[in-house]
């Protein structure tokens, strides 16, 4: 009795383990980020494997952050976002002097339910 129970928690977990890893490899994350001097910061959070929907990004650097608007996947689940200084057509602003202590952490929600479906920070590349 005491192995029949042992073998089914087992099985149980080892589901849960498969549908729970399943979810997290599901969606990826990158963030890329440049910094020219004090006159332009320019950042991008992108997401693949996301599935179709609509989502919004945050890019945060030295206690500030900045939200896009809303921006639809693709039909591969893909959706990227851009942050820049110099912003045009669908760039989001940020100030010059957005990046601090070089890094940059992008995080991808979903528009509806604001669920976080990615976060990840990067090292920014300095000119």
């Amino acid at each position: 009795m005491g192995y029949k129970k042992f073998v089914s928690r087992a099985i149980a977990v080892i589901m849960l383990c498969l549908i729970v890893e399943g979810d997290l490899q599901a969606a990826a994350a990158s963030v890329s980020c440049t910094r020219f001097g004090s006159t332009r910061s320019i950042a991008s959070v992108a997401g693949a494997g996301i599935g179709i929907g609509n989502y919004y990004a945050i890019a945060a650097s030295g206690g500030k952050a900045y939200k896009t608007g809303i921006k639809p996947a693709n039909s591969l689940g893909r959706v990227s976002f851009t942050f820049d200084s110099n912003a045009t057509g669908g760039t989001t602003r940020i100030p010059a002097n957005f990046i601090q202590g070089q890094r940059v952490d992008g995080y991808i929600r979903q528009a509806v339910t604001n669920r976080l479906i990615a976060a990840i920070g990067a090292i920014c590349i300095a000119k």
